[in-house]
């Protein structure tokens, strides 16, 4: 009976803090280049390039990471989608991550309660109700003073989204990253509990 195949671990370190990156290669075919990203024992994300069983390039994933998973009452679909935004962040797509920032501030104003069908007119009705309705505004304030920055996302236009604004195109990462400190602030406010 053959026995099974003696694994073949490759190690790095961590270019962050210097922490064991550990590889399983024993499934690897050796002429095959992979790129693929992996966390060192301290949960810092490095990508490696490894042909033939060793490791030819290590670089670090430059995000910073988003504190999103301590909100307890956060839904998964929108932690997902604000840790993607922080890998588009990381790798320097910006277009790709207002997008997602743009799908995170729809996803908060429908939980607010408005329901229409395009981002601006969810906007333009979030104020609406907040100049006229005091109580509301009043337990939304933190909210509504990122106003100016929501009209601005929700007015991103191009890639099949229905605003009449600033082509999404021409984004770039200082205004993405505005953007998306913006709205993952006002879901942290929105659902402010805390995981124990």
């Amino acid at each position: 009976m053959p026995g099974r195949p003696q694994r073949r671990i490759i190690r790095t370190s961590c270019g962050k803090c210097g922490g064991d990156i550990r590889v399983d290669i024993t499934d690897f075919e050796p002429s095959i280049a992979i790129t693929n990203s992996y966390r060192c024992e301290n949960t810092h994300e490095s990508t490696l390039y490894i042909r033939n069983g060793k490791i030819l390039a290590v670089s670090l994933c430059p995000a910073v990471e988003s504190d999103i998973e301590q909100f307890a009452d956060v839904p998964d679909h929108i932690k997902t989608l604000v840790k993607e935004a922080y890998k588009c962040s990381a790798y320097d797509i910006p277009i790709a991550g207002a997008c997602i920032v743009r799908r995170l501030l729809d996803e908060l104003l429908y939980d607010l309660g408005f329901h229409n069908n395009f981002v601006g007119s969810k906007v333009t009705a979030f104020e609406t109700k907040c100049n006229n309705d005091a109580p509301f505004k009043q337990t939304n304030e933190t909210i509504f003073r990122r106003l100016a920055i929501f009209k601005t996302v929700a007015g991103l236009s191009g890639f099949h989204v229905h605003a009449q604004g600033t082509p999404i195109t021409a984004v770039i990462k200082s205004e993405f990253e505005q953007y998306l400190h913006a709205v993952e602030g006002a879901i942290e406010d929105h659902w402010p509990r805390r995981s124990t």
